[in-house]
């Protein structure tokens, strides 16, 4: 039994190959319009995406790359923006979430009492807005801000783990 595909297998193939890379051009554009501001890097980055592309069916044609490799190629390449757009807007979130906790927070300080929650809760706002805006602008997940550092040295001083200093900031316990 053969494995080369029949005449009519391919171009069916080359068309979802064409499709594929189309939605690929498509799908950036849109993620550069909502989270590159700058017009002309929006574009540089448009133009990269679908020379990207271009070169992909180009090594197809020429038998450098078979079909289903630039398939792989474009899944890959459009999964890992997904995966990215998703951390943003949750990045984003956060900082919304970090501001409106430390509104709150300070907002509770107008008695004495107030503040035994208040207080709390404005250091963890200010915290979440540090480390999402941090991360937005470096592209990374990971930082620790400030209040964060203190839990995890907190958690290590009584012989656990900073992962459990995460935790007790994570729910504030």
């Amino acid at each position: 039994m053969s494995t080369q595909l029949s005449s009519y297998q391919r171009e069916r193939k080359l068309q979802e190959l064409h499709q594929s890379a189309a939605n690929l051009t498509r799908y950036a554009c849109m993620v550069s319009s909502q989270h590159i501001q700058d017009g002309g890097l929006r574009g540089q980055f448009n133009h990269q995406v679908a020379l990207y592309t271009r070169q992909l069916l180009s090594d197809v044609r020429d038998a450098k790359v078979s079909v289903e490799d630039a398939l792989k190629a474009i899944a890959l390449e459009y999964g890992h923006w997904i995966e990215r757009s998703i951390t943003i807007g949750r990045q984003g979130l956060g900082v919304v979430a970090g501001t409106y906790q430390f509104v709150g927070g300070v907002g509770l300080c107008g008695t004495a009492a107030g503040c035994v929650v208040g207080f709390p809760l404005a250091l963890h706002g200010a915290n979440n807005v540090l480390e999402n805006v941090e991360n937005l602008r470096t592209g990374r997940d990971d930082t620790v801000g400030p209040l964060r550092a203190l839990y995890q040295q907190g958690a290590t001083a009584l012989g656990g783990k900073p992962s459990h200093g995460n935790v007790a900031y994570g729910g504030r316990i």
